[in-house]
């Protein structure tokens, strides 16, 4: 197994990791209880975060020639098409990937972290039962939302990540669904993602029915070489005014 292929796989495990922790806790959290349910999801995002450090720093050892090598190299796997246009599952590997999932896995372990000390003192009750497990269960499906949203190299699969965040914040934000203010702050925070969506399905439109892909290499190829195209089309005069018009 070569080194991109390693760091492909390291990601990918990151990923999962946070998956099988929600499983985990939704099935056997109420077993485990209070507090040995937050060690797993703290255990699990943890491991994420060794595992994105990992990846770092093989990255930064890399030289140019291997970085653009490993970009071009990164995994796909032809999941399915609609008509003609094929979908693709994969690993974006790049420096803004990268060090964005080491973020996102960093500061997640220490939400968890403190996230124990909160719940500590808080109330882990909703109609009297107890569900501290459900709490963190919510937490390590948001990492595997957030990993998988990072990572996508696919705008179908970037817009399904999307969407699990923000299921993952109005089951978080509404955790006491039975107290009043709980349920209305999560209600709100849905009807805004669902604006926001709005506008993302139009552009995830706008790419597959202008460039024929749902593949964020392919679509930013195709961008830029449109791009190049439109600005040597243009005459001289018209490029010479639009710089004066923009100074």
């Amino acid at each position: 197994m070569t080194l991109s292929e390693t760091m492909q796989m390291c990601l990918a495990l990151g990923v999962l990791i946070p998956l099988v922790s929600f499983a985990f806790l939704a099935f056997w959290g109420p077993a485990l209880g209070k507090p040995k349910a937050s060690w797993v999801a703290l255990a699990a995002i943890g491991t994420s975060c060794v595992l994105a450090t990992y990846v770092l720093l093989k990255w930064q050892g890399m030289d140019e020639a291997a970085r653009i090598a490993a970009e071009a190299g990164a995994f796909r796997y032809d999941w399915g098409r609609i008509g003609t246009i094929p979908i693709d599952v994969g690993v974006k590997l790049d420096a803004l990937t990268i060090i964005m999932y080491f973020m996102v896995t960093f500061i997640a372990f220490w939400i968890h972290f403190f996230s124990i000390g909160y719940m500590a003192g808080h109330s882990d009750e909703v109609d009297g039962k107890s569900k501290y497990h459900r709490f963190f269960a919510y937490l390590s499906l948001f990492c595997f939302s957030m990993l998988g949203l990072v990572i996508s190299s696919s705008l179908l699969f970037l817009f399904i990540f999307w969407e699990l965040v923000g299921l993952c914040s109005y089951l978080l934000i509404g955790f006491y669904f039975d107290r009043k203010y709980a349920s209305d702050a999560s209600m709100k925070a849905f009807i805004t993602n669902r604006v926001g969506d709005f506008g993302f399905i139009i552009g995830l439109a706008m790419v597959v029915l202008y460039m024929g892909t749902f593949d964020l290499d392919i679509a930013a190829t195709q961008f830029a070489s449109s791009s190049s195209m439109a600005r040597a089309s243009l005459p001289r005069h018209s490029i010479c005014s639009a710089f004066i018009f923009r100074e």
